[in-house]
């Protein structure tokens, strides 16, 4: 990279939160199962987390001209994980489906997905296939010296007090614990966060992609990330990118609590189509009948996702599922595969059990009956059937979400269930009808606390030598031992390759 980045990348303005109010934006359209949405329902919330050192500062402004705040009341409401079906008739609407499991976008349409104008022009090229784990140490610098400081400036990074191995700590800046849990979980994956120090991330950059950001969302994560791999500072204050993914998503610009496994559905999405180099051709369903066996559909329905999903972002978050469902009427089979990025396991009723329990519980066939009936293709009766998911393909990192919340009459009770799970050496080819050669470790664990109504939310992260407990601003160490009894997992993050085949984060000259 022969220019500096400071001549790309321009400078955030550091906002103060906006506080949220109702919002008459219609809710896009959904596919038929799991509705991207935020939830209605209460979420966790930080009942310890307006301390006195954690309150957020006033920051004053600056020139917001450049990035304009869209008008919330006109601004279409990415929601992931929930059920919603209105949609506002117009044409200057667009519309979205999504995949039942993951939330990825599959037929999209034409305008007004822009949320921030005056985006600058970033030349693009096709991304590598190859991602190295590994920095160029005689790699030119992308930042200049005056470029490190008005970005430690802007994020407000304290230097004083250096925790544990240099490793930093993000400030709440009120009820975003779900927000720092899941930066620090992404950040200690290194192939994602060598690829943004690199600068490898600039070349593949799509400013022309309507449903991304154009660029601000991939741009403001380099400047957190480089932040917290400097190793300079005990802590910082993420207001700005809060800031860029609360332009998208309003849900996010104020101090409400929201889901940790919703923000990570997000970030994943919008990471993606910043950089996603992929065409859109039209998208037309796949018929299991016109192929002769699940193999060959397996490959013609991943190729047909790649065809308009190609990023960093795919090529390790992504595997593949088979849904196999059954009419009851008539006993036809039907077969198709999607593309997912989290599975999401049920917990057994027990007061303890393993992942293995909750991965075996996930492959059992769920009854659709009721209003989850829909015609069958083969007797055309409205028919109540049964269906399962399988894993087809793993990806390189296996994301598993807890389903720790359930709704018991009118409240939503949580599950707390101590779930016993494996951190080094595991084979999850038992639970895919894809055998993979590679075995999984745990480079992550984002934890939950408390209530739906009360909560807070940690991580647990592993550099491969350390595992290190990180609480919002605070970081220490970690013992393996303290995993082995961690009633609160919500999410975990498995790595295909281990950590300790990977270099920590070299930072750019």
């Amino acid at each position: 990279l022969s220019s500096s980045i400071s001549e790309q990348l321009p400078i955030t303005p550091v906002v103060p939160d906006i506080p949220l109010r109702p919002s008459s934006a219609t809710p896009i359209v959904s596919n038929t199962n799991i509705t991207p949405e935020i939830s209605k329902h209460p979420k966790p919330l930080d009942t310890n987390e307006n301390k006195n050192d954690l309150n957020r500062e006033n920051i004053p402004p600056k020139d917001t001209s450049k990035f304009p705040i869209p008008n919330r009341e006109t601004l279409p409401i990415y929601r992931p994980f929930n059920r919603t079906v209105p949609i506002n008739n117009t044409n200057d609407q667009y519309k979205k489906k999504f995949d039942a499991v993951t939330g990825r976008k599959i037929i999209l349409d034409t305008k007004n997905n822009r949320y921030v104008t005056d985006i600058p022009e970033i030349e693009t090229s096709k991304s590598s296939n190859q991602i190295t784990p590994t920095i160029n140490r005689e790699a030119k610098p992308i930042l200049t010296e005056q470029t490190r400081h008005q970005i430690a400036y802007d994020y407000r990074a304290i230097s004083d007090n250096l925790q544990i191995n240099y490793r930093t700590g993000l400030k709440n800046l009120g009820n975003s614990c779900y927000m720092n849990s899941i930066i620090q979980s992404l950040s200690f994956n290194f192939i994602l966060t060598n690829y943004f120090l690199k600068g490898d991330f600039i070349k593949d950059i799509n400013t022309k992609n309507k449903f991304g950001s154009g660029g601000l969302v991939v741009k403001e994560w380099f400047k957190l990330i480089y932040l917290l791999w400097c190793q300079q500072y005990s802590y910082l204050a993420p207001q700005p990118f809060k800031y860029i993914v609360g332009t998208l998503q309003h849900a996010y610009l104020g101090t409400q609590q929201q889901d940790a496994h919703e923000f990570l559905v997000f970030l994943l999405d919008s990471l993606h189509e910043d950089l996603n180099q992929a065409t859109r051709p039209r998208i037309e369903e796949l018929k299991s009948e016109n192929y002769k066996n699940d193999r060959q559909l397996a490959e013609a329905s991943k190729q047909a996702f790649l065809s308009h999903n190609k990023s960093i972002i795919i090529d390790l978050f992504y595997g593949l599922f088979k849904s196999t469902t059954i009419c009851l009427s008539c006993s036809y089979h039907s077969i198709r595969f999607d593309a997912f990025a989290i599975i999401s396991v049920p917990i057994p009723p027990i007061r303890q059990c393993s992942l293995d329990d909750c991965l075996d519980l996930f492959r059992e066939f769920e009854n659709l009956t009721g209003e989850e009936r829909y015609e069958c293709s083969n007797c055309k009766r409205l028919s109540a059937k049964k269906r399962r998911l399988d894993i087809w393909e793993l990806p390189k990192i296996f994301i598993v979400h807890f389903k720790r919340f359930r709704l018991q009459q009118t409240q939503y009770i949580k599950n707390e269930t101590l779930i016993r799970y494996p951190t080094s050496n595991i084979d999850f080819s038992r639970w895919s009808q894809t055998p993979s050669p590679s075995r999984y470790s745990l480079i992550s664990v984002v934890n939950h606390y408390g209530s739906m109504n009360s909560g807070h939310y940690t991580s647990y992260c592993n550099d491969g030598k350390q595992w290190y407990y990180c609480d919002d601003h605070s970081i220490r160490a970690a013992d393996i031992r303290e995993l082995a009894h961690n009633v609160h997992a919500y999410l975990l993050f498995y790595s295909s390759i281990p950590p300790q085949q990977l270099r920590l984060p070299l930072i750019p000259n």
